[in-house]
């Protein structure tokens, strides 16, 4: 058997052999947990792979490792070679992966995908499927399981003794300036560490909530005490949906509060002069607005002194609130309707609340500022 794999990749990792028996060279390690060394370097202790696909693999070198001995091993997030049984015939492009209570790779297995066959060496050249910039590792501290593409809560992250960092994901909760992942495929069981992926400009797939319609191109996002993506959720936007199977593509969107743009409006509500909708023409660096978007004179300071007619072109300064009701009620003063809101089919948690406009008028160019 050739010795091909460690010192030839970069993430070498050292693994302590936790198995009760001898590993063969090139064979799957399911990590198990970690220690330190009195040095100080990490070690990842390793046993023989249950098979599950939400665990952490390596894969060892061209030499046997002894139980309870030290060896290194390769993180196959890179092309590295593994061993297979004789019995099988491999046929690449292919999925495999590691099976329950084997060291070698297996077409019953997933996870990694087969590029190449050495025959003479009954090994297979392999990398991990699905190897995204935005993957993390999740470990479940929510108490009860986390279900698969799922949106997870970030809490503060952990260093595990071997060295990497993991996010200690919770159920999604009310505070609005919380952080999400997504679980991925797989359920993660309580206390255990699974897939995940940070939710950024790359698009993930989250369970729908079965109990709520969305339809892309839309703001959704977490509801309080809930795993799946809710339509009345805010902070991310739907580019995608898969009916057959339940699931969204979400990506970052919408707006936190504290978020701020520039804005010119395009038109006013003919209900209520105090809600006009604007086209965003510069934003926070981390927000990203597609759509149109509904700012309020929440504080009748701006508006005021507008005519309906002379506010489409105004430029201002808008940021993301949380509105009281009683905030709410100010908007309904002056406005032609009791119910403002009901008129623009327009009431979310968070609002784009006016805080200045410019001196200059818009379209007419009046003075626009009272």
């Amino acid at each position: 058997m050739s010795k091909r794999n460690p010192p030839c990749c970069d993430d070498r990792v050292k693994v302590r052999n936790q198995s009760g028996e001898e590993i063969p060279p090139h064979s799957f390690l399911q990590a198990i947990g970690g220690e330190t060394e009195e040095s100080g370097d990490p070690v990842i202790l390793v046993s023989k792979p249950d098979g599950a696909s939400s665990a952490k693999y390596y894969v060892s070198g061209g030499d046997p490792i002894p139980d309870g001995e030290y060896a290194m091993a390769c993180d196959p997030i890179h092309l590295v070679w593994v061993a297979v049984s004789d019995s099988e015939d491999f046929d690449p492009p292919a999925t495999i992966g590691p099976v329950e209570n084997e060291w070698t790779a297996s077409q019953e297995g997933t996870g990694f995908d087969c590029l190449y066959v050495d025959e003479d060496e009954d090994l297979v050249l392999i990398t991990e499927v699905d190897i995204a910039p935005n993957r993390c590792f999740i470990k479940n501290v929510s108490g009860e399981e986390i279900p698969a593409r799922s949106f997870v809560k970030v809490t503060p992250l952990e260093k595990l003794p071997a060295g990497q960092w993991v996010v200690r994901g919770a159920k999604p909760g009310s505070d609005d300036d919380a952080i999400y992942v997504a679980s991925g495929k797989d359920a993660i069981a309580e206390d255990k560490i699974g897939v995940g992926y940070w939710i950024g400009e790359v698009p993930v797939w989250v369970k729908q909530a079965p109990s709520t319609e969305i339809v892309p191109v839309q703001d959704i996002g977490p509801k309080n005490g809930e795993w799946a993506a809710d339509g009345d959720g805010t902070g991310f936007k739907c580019v995608g949906q898969n009916e057959a199977s339940g699931l969204v593509l979400v990506r970052i969107g919408g707006a936190a509060p504290g978020s701020t743009v520039i804005f010119r409006i395009t038109s006013v509500s003919e209900d209520c002069c105090k809600i006009a909708t604007a086209t965003v023409i510069a934003a926070s660096c981390s927000l990203r607005i597609d759509d149109d978007i509904k700012v309020h004179d929440i504080a009748g300071c701006f508006f005021g002194g507008l005519a309906r007619e002379d506010m489409v072109g105004v430029t201002g300064i808008a940021t993301r609130m949380k509105v009281t009701e009683q905030g709410k009620d100010l908007v309904d003063i002056g406005c032609l309707t009791d119910d403002p809101y009901a008129a623009v089919e327009y009431e979310p948690e968070c609002l784009w609340v006016v805080i200045n406009i410019c001196c200059d008028g818009g379209d007419s160019e009046v003075i626009a500022m009272p």
